[in-house]
C-alpha cells in the first residue's frame, strides 16, 4: 500500500509543473490520502510509513526539497 502511495506521488510529480495547484491538491487527496485512510482503517501499515508517505505529499504540494525540514510545510497545509 506505501509503495502505491508513492507510485501515485511519482506520476503527479511529472505532471506538477503542468497544472496549478488549485488541480494538484484534489490529485493527491484522491490519489494519496485515501490510500492513507485506508491504511489507517485497516491498521495494516505502520505509522512511520504513512508518515513518510505526507511528507512527501507536503513536500510535492508546497514544491519543498528533499532535505527541507518538513514542520513548516506541514504547518502550512493546515
Amino acid at each position: 500500500m506505501v509503495s502505491s502511495c508513492f507510485a501515485a506521488l511519482r506520476h503527479i510529480c511529472s505532471i506538477h509543473h503542468s497544472v496549478s495547484q488549485s488541480v494538484l491538491l484534489p490529485l493527491v487527496t484522491s490519489l494519496v490520502l485515501s490510500w492513507l485512510d485506508y491504511g489507517i482503517s485497516t491498521l495494516i501499515v505502520i505509522p512511520r510509513y504513512l508518515q513518510s508517505v505526507l511528507n512527501a505529499a507536503a513536500r510535492l504540494l508546497l514544491n519543498g526539497r528533499k532535505y527541507d525540514h518538513i514542520t513548516p510545510l506541514l504547518r502550512a497545509l493546515r
